[in-house]
């Protein structure tokens, strides 16, 4: 059984197409004005250029969401390695005293 759509009336078809004309003049304006931060408007930069590959990167941030949910590992600076290293294990000897003090 099928049914044949019903036409809209006049009124309604007129709110679509306003609708459709201010979605296209804010995307529209958005390309021209707005900046990436202004989904979903915005131009997306992010698609349409590139950095250059071999540039200096200025920030690392390295996220691992495990199974269970917990985020580890978030890197907001890029330290060398020798201080990440020296740090992991400050870190690493602070938890480790901690859990011994529990135990005794």
């Amino acid at each position: 059984m099928t049914t044949d759509p019903t036409p809209l009336p006049g009124r309604g078809r007129w709110t679509r197409v306003a609708a459709a004309v201010i979605v296209l003049v804010v995307v529209l304006a958005g390309t021209v004005f707005g900046s990436d931060d202004d989904f979903p408007v915005g131009p997306f930069h992010m698609y349409s250029s590139r950095t250059n590959p071999n540039s200096i990167s200025r920030q690392l941030r390295v996220q691992v969401v495990l199974a269970s949910g917990q985020v580890a590992g978030i890197l907001e600076d890029l330290p060398s390695c020798a201080e990440l290293i020296e740090s992991i294990v400050r870190d690493a000897i602070e938890h480790l005293r901690a859990a011994s003090a529990l135990v005794q």
